[in-house]
């Protein structure tokens, strides 16, 4: 039976979303995580990204208690001295519990979690060639992100994680999406979303 624990994962909180399948890049420059990078740097999974809630508890963020766990692909020097690494989204854990090094670094024991059928045919209906129309040219607008990804999967699933992480939609349903047994209902709330957000632009007399 495989193992379906990880455990002493590394924690890296960050507001921006990375699923499986998805690329980030990094500015590392306290001392907790250049340690981190040291320490781990050829390890699959690295370490684990994990977004904020939307929900404040007295008034302070709280992580979510799904992650994303990662490896690294790429390091570069950037212009201000500091190290910049390229993170690739690997798989989904749910966080049981964490404990704080001495230099703040946190600690985890985790949960493997699946994410989505890989079957989506019977709710793909054109949803693919859709969304690798909107993404590259989205993409196109910002190089940036055409550099992480020269190519689109022709993938359903990899597709709307790909939406997800842009979209302005609460983390703590992003990661309820994640969960579910197909990407269904997240297909649909990206394309609701993508249409919403064109029609907007192309009536700006119906935002009153």
């Amino acid at each position: 039976m495989p193992n379906t624990q990880i455990h002493g994962l590394p924690i890296f909180p960050v507001d921006a979303h990375i699923f499986p399948g998805g690329k980030l890049k990094l500015r590392i420059f306290e001392s907790r995580y250049i340690r981190l990078v040291k320490e781990r740097s050829s390890l699959d999974p690295a370490f684990a990204i994990a977004m904020y809630s939307h929900v404040m508890v007295g008034q302070q963020p709280q992580l979510l208690k799904v992650a994303t766990t990662v490896k690294i692909i790429d390091f570069e020097n950037l212009e201000d001295g500091f190290l910049g690494i390229t993170v690739e989204g690997v798989g989904l854990v749910s966080i049981l519990s964490v404990m704080t090094e001495s230099d703040g670094l946190h600690i985890a024991e985790c949960d493997l979690l699946t994410h989505w059928n890989q079957d989506t045919a019977d709710f793909d209906e054109g949803h693919t060639e859709y969304l690798t129309q909107k993404l590259r040219s989205l993409y196109m607008e910002y190089p940036d992100f055409s550099a992480l990804y020269p190519s689109l999967k022709q993938d359903l699933n990899w597709l709307v994680m790909r939406w997800l992480e842009l979209l302005p939609v609460p983390s703590d349903l992003k990661v309820e999406m994640l969960q579910e047994k197909d990407a269904s209902n997240a297909v649909m709330l990206v394309r609701m979303m993508i249409e919403a957000s064109e029609k907007n632009l192309s009536d700006p007399d119906d935002l009153s």
